[in-house]
């Protein structure tokens, strides 16, 4: 009988062990995941956000007809034609500007591309549809961004972030913002 008692504390205490292992491999993984986080977080420049967020102006031709060298070129991703035809125009349509201005982010001239964007939304007659502001707007912010400006791009995507009905505001997240907030502290 005393033999049979020992034989089930030791059943019972065997059988612990395996869920024991599991909860602490389950806490490493916690930690090793906790650490990965807070380094990506520490470490976190605006260059490594533009690089890993940024993505380039989709043209949509949805009930667009109207055609032009610079809007085929963007179409065929030859950059570089892009910017030649900007540079010709004489009076850009709110689309050029955004076309032209992502073409300079493509080509790593973040200082043009803030031009580019600036002239737009500071141009009445350019913006007189409103169609494109949405969209210089968050292209101005990767922008500021690519020419390590956190701090002029920040008040941009606060202002994208809070405005739900922003075409924008699903890219723009709290983490987003927060990354960007610390990679202004660690300049």
């Amino acid at each position: 009988m005393q033999e049979l008692k020992e034989n089930k504390t030791i059943t019972a205490g065997k059988s612990g062990k395996p869920f024991q292992y599991g909860i602490r491999i389950a806490i490493v993984l916690v930690i090793l995941f906790g650490i990965s986080v807070l380094y990506e977080y520490l470490t976190m420049t605006p260059e490594k956000l533009f690089s890993e967020n940024f993505q380039a102006f989709e043209l949509n031709e949805a009930g667009d007809t109207t055609a032009s060298a610079l809007k085929e070129s963007y179409k065929k991703g030859n950059i570089e034609a892009v910017i030649r035809e900007f540079d010709t125009l004489k009076s850009p349509e709110p689309l050029d500007y955004i076309l032209a201005g992502n073409a300079f982010l493509g080509t790593h001239q973040p200082a043009k591309a803030i031009q580019v964007f600036l002239a737009f939304l500071e141009n009445p007659e350019a913006r007189k549809t409103r169609s494109f502001d949405e969209d210089a707007e968050y292209y101005l912010a990767f922008s500021y961004l690519g020419n390590r400006e956190p701090g002029k791009a920040l008040p941009l995507f606060e202002k994208i972030y809070a405005d739900p009905y922003h075409r924008y505001n699903k890219n723009v997240s709290a983490w987003f913002l927060r990354k960007l907030k610390r990679s202004l502290s660690a300049q």
